[in-house]
């Protein structure tokens, strides 16, 4: 009866990954949240992607008795404006996806390129390399202070 309770719960269910000699099934795991999260974002960019197309083929509607404009109101022109804001909304999402995706790329090398910003600066300090940035500074400093006290 014990056993029993401990394969119906989700303890039991999930058991599987702490198999050490099955790592297909953490495979498959592994795949299984993945798609579940891309099918939820796909089925959001679905959703989306409807409610754009309705507000786009609302929008000769609008022109042409909210605005005014004097425009003969026909499939062909819903239909163009649907294609128009389909194209943008995705446009949208590719460029949203791929800004990102380099945000996160531009993070990883800059984790990447840490160890090489440490040498350099111990190598600039090694050398005295960073006086002379000081002495930058300091002199940057003094300016600032002396044109201070001319006004």
């Amino acid at each position: 009866m014990n056993d029993d309770l401990m394969e119906n719960n989700i303890f039991g269910m999930l058991g599987f990954l702490s198999d050490t000699g099955n790592p297909d099934a953490k495979i498959m795991f592994a795949v299984f949240v993945v798609f579940i999260i891309v099918a939820y974002k796909a089925l959001g960019v679905l959703k989306n992607t409807i409610i754009v197309s309705v507000i786009s083929a609302c929008f000769p509607f609008v022109l042409d008795k909210v605005l005014g404009f004097d425009i003969d109101i026909t499939l062909d022109l819903i239909l163009f404006y649907v294609v128009c804001g389909v194209v943008l909304y995705l446009l949208y999402e590719v460029i949203k996806v791929f800004y990102k995706t380099s945000k996160v790329f531009m993070d990883v090398v800059g984790i990447l390129m840490f160890p090489f910003v440490l040498v350099l600066k111990f190598l600039g300090w090694l050398f005295g390399f960073e006086h002379e940035k000081k002495g930058k500074k300091d002199r940057k400093k003094k300016k600032k202070h002396s044109d201070e006290e001319e006004e």
